[in-house]
């Protein structure tokens, strides 16, 4: 049998991967009808249009940037310290119940672990322990990175460098 060497440019992966790092929207929750109706609430309180659900292009932006990016994108430059402050009252467990857990993910994440460790890396920032709470997923994971743990939203590298520090595992394993 031949072998082919190992590229000098390419890291040789570990025989069985340390870390599982997953997002949490979109791939282990379901939150855009959530994200929908607190982005509205919140566009609401300072008289902005509300985004519908047919709105695929905008809604797309809801669902996949952090907070800090849709108030640069959707608030006037005047209203974004106001809303800044509006963001950070709003209680998200009013939103909770539109969150869905994707189907599937406790089964498999209940075999991987132990011996691998399953980390999420999520732009969210305080409400992500909720809704992994809310979507009965917390007690399958070993840590949550948020946009508070790293210092750029993805798809800037920040939070997954901020799960391997955390496990000291290097990116190849």
């Amino acid at each position: 049998m031949h072998r082919q060497r190992p590229s000098l440019y390419a890291p040789a992966m570990a025989a069985r991967p340390l870390l599982l790092i997953l997002d949490c929207d979109g791939v282990l929750v379901r939150s855009e009808r959530a994200n929908l109706a607190y982005y509205n609430h919140l566009f609401g309180l300072f008289g902005l249009p509300a985004v519908s659900e047919d709105d695929r292009e905008p809604l797309g932006l809801l669902h996949t940037l952090s907070t800090p990016q849709v108030l640069e994108v959707f608030f006037p430059a005047r209203q974004r310290d106001r809303a800044r402050e509006a963001a950070r009252r709003v209680d998200f467990s009013a939103f909770l119940r539109f969150m869905e857990p994707e189907p599937g993910w406790i089964d498999v994440l209940a075999r991987l672990r132990p011996p691998m460790k399953v980390a999420v890396a999520t732009n969210r920032g305080d409400s992500a322990h909720q809704v992994l709470r809310a979507a009965g997923l917390c007690l399958h994971l070993d840590f949550v990175a948020t946009i508070r743990d790293g210092t750029r939203p993805k798809p800037h590298p920040d939070l997954l460098l901020a799960v391997l520090a955390h496990f000291a595992v290097r990116p190849e394993n």
